[in-house]
């Protein structure tokens, strides 16, 4: 084979594992663009936010948040999903909302 013919084989598998991975993130969250969730998606995901302050260490927290993996400090906001009850970083959940629509714990979704 030609380097011709090894080209336009690498091109047809560069093609179609582009759409395929369209295909998965339109699966994931519908009506979005290739770069992540539609604004629609993400006003609707983040309606779904309660805020908060953290006082300090709060009798049955379970340590901090999942997306950074980091503890809680005094006086960081705070969101928690009001569907599945999670609790992340406020910064840390809009970032994440960005490119996802799902819960990043339990994968609830949340459009």
């Amino acid at each position: 084979m030609e380097w011709l013919d090894w080209y336009a084989i690498g091109l047809f598998i560069a093609v179609g594992l582009a759409f395929i991975a369209g295909g998965i993130r339109t699966c994931c969250c519908p009506d979005t663009s290739s770069v992540g969730p539609g604004k629609k998606q993400r006003v609707a995901a983040r309606a779904r936010l309660a805020f908060d302050k953290c006082t300090g260490k709060e009798e049955g927290e379970d340590g901090g948040c999942a997306i950074c993996l980091s503890e809680y400090a005094a006086g960081e906001r705070r969101a928690t999903v009001s569907g599945c009850s999670h609790r992340f970083h406020a910064v840390c959940i809009e970032r994440w909302f960005k490119l996802n629509c799902t819960c990043p714990l339990c994968r609830q979704n949340l459009v």
